[in-house]
């Protein structure tokens, strides 16, 4: 830190007394330009300031400054002000900043008389995890004070060190004090101890502590463990039913088989008709997020098909869409039966989110509700629906799916009318690369009747499905009156033909729109005819930059492609 002249110091020590707290925190930001010697002592007055500001400002200069060590002692200091709780939960921050540096400080602090100054200490050190301090926290299991005794426990759990389990779970069976034993049972928890069930017999008819138990057999793999889980789901309070699904959840997410076993273990145990079950179809419906979530994750486990409403009623909560999708997906084709039974009262979400879930399942089943959902009043369903069977390949949906894309090109609302537009041509391609006749058939039939949307989604995907013989259908859309579909048009013939048709092109290469212009002249690019040159170098003439740059591009590719003949033959059309 360097130094400042007397007129600067005294100013900044007096800003420090300002009755502005933005003056104060400003002025501790400078006080790093005084000596350490001076900085620190201020910095360590400013945690008692009243406003959190100032108080946070202080905590990042100490824990910033080189000479952080200098302060520590000051900080555990502080840790005993029980008159002031803003300046002990700062010093409390501040000692945990400093890191490992602060522990042994730390370490002497935590025989200090004071019990209050023991469990500031304690918990100085379990924001620090470092394992130095673990042989210390073991001494303080044994703690006159619980209070004491709890934060040392879940300090330990900080520290990651897997012989702290025995010492912690003794803490668990013996000490007389419902908080150290919970805490101690946190601290298994945070380790992933492997404790066995029969070593929590004594805590399980806890009611305050159940729920942390069954928590931490969640990491155990025996299936002793699995059936006090599978009791806890069953009855009990919500936080502790709550823990038990999560654990269950969590034991069986491991890879291995011993994980599979557990699996299978849990479906054996919770039937659709069981009060476990029971209780994780309303639990999916409502409660905290994680708890919700765990239950829709345990519902997939189970894959019983009574749970297929629920979970898609659960999935309208975009928290849980994917999650819910996924138990869906693992429940199989068998989910079909019941969507299909409880279609007329599901809502407009949960259909749409069945629709996703069919697109994954072929079958009949499956298919017949697609088809349905494709004939539904709602175009949000109608949409879902056509992706679902644009993913089946249903040829059979053809018809529907075109009269899907007719109706929302003339319902006159253009963001509704892209987005349901687009789900029905994404369908219809991918049932084209499949059976492109079919696709074919149904849009020429209708590209005379309907509107420019339509008519634009049709030559888009004429041109991915599309094969040489149709190619005419592609060549009436170059005279279509929107400039977009004639563009596009152009793209398919370009795309389609066997050999690129060059008088509808060369035709194009007059249009009013610069666009279809532009299109042309990469058509013709693809061209091996020797007289598309000529064709070309006209478009050097565009008053159209744009058109006058793809017809040089266009140049350069058909030159490319032609070989040394093409080049010679630009070269006399150019000269």
């Amino acid at each position: 830190m360097s130094t400042v002249d007397q007129d600067q110091r005294e100013h900044l020590l007096s800003d420090l007394e300002s009755a502005d707290e933005e003056v104060r925190r400003l002025a501790v930001e400078r006080l790093t330009t005084l000596p350490a010697s001076e900085a620190i002592p201020a910095l360590v007055r400013q945690l008692a300031d009243p406003s959190w500001r100032v108080r946070k400002a202080s905590i990042e200069r100490l824990s910033a400054a080189p000479e952080t060590s200098g302060a520590i002692p000051a900080l555990v200091l502080a840790l005993a002000d029980g008159d002031n709780p803003g300046r002990r939960n700062a010093a409390l921050e501040a000692l945990t900043r400093c890191g490992s540096s602060a522990v042994p400080v730390l370490l002497e602090a935590s025989h200090d008389a004071d019990v209050d100054v023991r469990k500031q200490v304690v918990d100085a050190l379990a924001g620090i995890g470092d394992d130095s301090s673990a042989e210390r926290l073991l001494e303080l299991l044994t703690d006159p004070d619980a209070n004491v005794r709890g934060a040392a426990a879940e300090a330990l759990g900080c520290t990651r060190s897997e012989s702290l389990c025995v010492p912690l779970l003794r803490a668990v069976q013996e000490d007389e004090e419902t908080l150290v034993r919970l805490s101690a049972l946190r601290a298994l928890d945070r380790l992933e101890a492997q404790v066995p069930a029969a070593a929590l017999m004594t805590v399980l008819d806890d009611g305050l502590l159940c729920a942390a138990a069954y928590s931490l057999l969640g990491h155990s793999d025996e299936p002793d463990a699995v059936d006090v889980l599978l009791k806890g789901v069953e009855s009990g309070g919500r936080s502790a039913r709550d823990a038990a699904v999560q654990a269950l959840v969590r034991s069986c997410a491991r890879t291995g088989s011993a994980s599979d076993a557990l699996a299978a273990q849990v479906r054996r145990g919770i039937g659709p008709d069981g009060a476990a079950f029971a209780y994780a179809i309303e639990r999916a419906q409502e409660g905290a997020l994680a708890a919700r979530l765990a239950v829709v994750q345990l519902l997939g486990l189970l894959a019983h098909p009574e749970a297929v409403v629920p979970l898609l009623q659960a999935a309208t909560d975009e928290a849980l869409t994917e999650v819910a999708l996924t138990s869906l997906a693992a429940i199989g084709p068998s989910a079909a039966e019941p969507v299909g039974a409880a279609w007329p009262e599901l809502g407009v979400e949960a259909r749409c989110i069945a629709c996703r879930m069919l697109a994954s399942m072929e079958g009949p089943a499956s298919r017949a509700i697609l088809t349905e959902a494709l004939r539904g009043e709602h175009l949000e369903v109608r949409a879902q629906a056509a992706r679902a069977l644009g993913a089946h390949g249903a040829v059979e949906a053809v018809p529907d799916l075109v009269d899907l894309m007719a109706l929302v090109s003339a319902t006159g609302e253009e963001w509704r009318e892209e987005e349901e537009r687009s789900a029905s041509a994404e369908a219809l391609a991918a049932i084209g690369a499949r059976a492109p006749g079919a696709v074919v058939s149904a849009l020429v039939e209708r590209l005379g009747a309907e509107g420019d949307g339509f008519r634009l989604a049709g030559a888009r995907i004429l041109k991915q499905v599309g094969r040489p013989e149709d190619e005419a259908s592609l060549a009436l859309l170059t005279s279509d009156p929107s400039p977009a579909v004639r563009r596009a048009a152009v793209e398919g013939l370009a795309a389609v033909a066997a050999t690129p048709p060059l008088d509808s092109l060369r035709l194009s290469l007059a249009d009013e729109d610069p666009g279809v212009r532009i299109g042309a002249a990469h058509a013709l690019a693809v061209s091996h005819d020797v007289s598309v040159i000529s064709d070309l170098a006209h478009l050097m003439e565009d008053p159209d930059e744009r058109v006058r740059a793809a017809g040089l591009r266009s140049l350069g590719r058909w030159s490319k492609g032609a070989g040394d003949a093409g080049l010679d033959a630009r070269e006399r059309v150019l000269a």
